[in-house]
């Protein structure tokens, strides 16, 4: 959503062009607390960043079309918002059960293979991959596998 192009009709407010932040009165501060935990060593840091950056960006994107609607609901009442918000929900939910679900397979597994024989109790079939310069030692060398059964 570009605000840089918007102008509301009810209020006159926009466009939001570089530095409407020095510039416009009153502004509106929001602040949203977000607590998340990811206990796992070496991953912490970096997974709740992300956690966080997303949500910041999902919050952004709802202030933006909060703004960009404003006509919509400027000048109602408290009930007046909140019968909007249920009507908002409800098409919401309509168009969710109505959507197709995606498809997904039945369930996925997630093997680790260290041998042959492992392989082999699962019902995996294997090759022989001959010894030559050509074959890279990597093959074979165990391997994780991610499988789908048919």
């Amino acid at each position: 959503m570009d605000l840089s192009n918007w102008v509301s009709e009810k209020t006159g407010r926009g466009p939001l062009v570089d530095g409407w932040r020095n510039t416009t009165k009153p502004i509106m501060c929001s602040y949203k607390r977000v607590t998340c935990s990811f206990e796992v060593y070496g991953f912490q840091g970096r997974t709740e960043d992300f956690i966080h950056r997303n949500i910041r960006d999902i919050l952004l994107v709802g202030h933006r079309q909060a703004v960009a609607w404003i006509d919509e609901w400027h000048g109602m009442t408290l009930e007046e918002v909140r019968e909007y918000e249920r009507k908002q929900q409800e098409e919401t939910n309509s168009k969710l059960k109505n959507s197709a679900p995606p498809v997904r397979p039945s369930f996925t597994r997630s093997i680790s293979v260290t041998d042959e024989s492992s392989l082999k109790k699962m019902g995996v079939k294997t090759v022989d991959i001959p010894s030559s310069p050509s074959c890279p030692s990597s093959l074979k060398n165990p391997l994780r596998l991610n499988s789908t059964p048919e």
